[in-house]
């Protein structure tokens, strides 16, 4: 499976940081809250990283 240039970052950043919410994709990279959703849902789809809470506390980590 092949990643987008994005979603490379996303990876970066997990790695950086431990994990990561849509609000910080928000903040960083400048991207709406729907292209967040929708580049971590896509992700955690396919394996690459999972959903750790629930709401206002959901976090991506590494699968």
């Amino acid at each position: 499976m092949a990643l987008t240039g994005r979603q490379m970052k996303i990876i970066e950043y997990i790695h950086a940081h431990g994990s990561v919410k849509s609000g910080d994709l928000m903040r960083v990279y400048g991207i709406s809250r729907q292209a967040a959703g929708k580049e971590l849902m896509q992700m955690v789809v396919n394996n690459v990283i999972r959903i750790e809470g629930k709401g206002r506390v959901t976090r991506y980590v590494m699968a």
